[in-house]
């Protein structure tokens, strides 16, 4: 199942690459951007789209692994996960644009135009990262059930222990002043 703390993951990383997307389209010049952003509240964006891009990469992470190892039954479908990530990121960006404009005193001139753009944009991010997902469970499935349908392999188990090698004698080497050092081979 794909738990609401992945959904919850994959929605903040998702709001954060389309806002940074956003400002991309709204100033495609490094210069024009930095100044537009720093007009608008935004000076905690690059920390934060760092962040963004973290939280989508363990999102997606934790969604496979959590399939790989069977704790996923199912869960929501891509319709349902792409609606929550719509609504999530859509809701979470007019809040985060409004927010950092009246946070800094900032003109809400230019709002209507990053919002007309921005939820676009999310609406964009939100559907390619629930088809993402979709392809990474589907591509994990199979995977799983080609490496479960291989005749005669033996099942995978990880253990730790020590396997003994003939004619290997472990000796502790220490100097004169008692100290320890690695096993060696006679």
């Amino acid at each position: 199942m794909i738990r609401r703390v992945t959904v919850l993951g994959l929605a903040l990383g998702g709001v954060l690459l389309g806002h940074a997307i956003t400002y991309a389209g709204l100033a495609p010049g490094a210069v024009a951007r930095e100044m537009l952003l720093a007009a608008t509240g935004h000076g905690y964006l690059d920390v934060a789209n760092r962040i963004g891009v973290l939280a989508i990469m363990v999102a997606l992470f934790a969604t496979v692994l959590a399939r790989v190892v069977g704790r996923d039954a199912g869960g929501l479908t891509n319709g349902q996960l792409t609606a929550r990530l719509v609504t999530f990121q859509v809701g979470v960006f007019v809040v985060l644009e409004v927010a950092e404009r009246l946070g800094t005193g900032a003109s809400l001139s230019g709002l209507a135009s990053a919002l007309a753009v921005g939820l676009v944009i999310q609406v964009a991010v939100a559907v390619g990262l629930a088809a993402i997902i979709s392809w990474l469970l589907t591509a994990t499935d199979r995977l799983v059930a080609e490496l479960a349908g291989v005749e005669g392999a033996p099942p995978v188990v990880v253990t730790s222990a020590m396997v003994p090698v003939a004619g290997y004698q472990p000796v502790l080497v220490s100097d004169s002043l008692g100290s320890r050092a690695p096993p060696r081979s006679r």
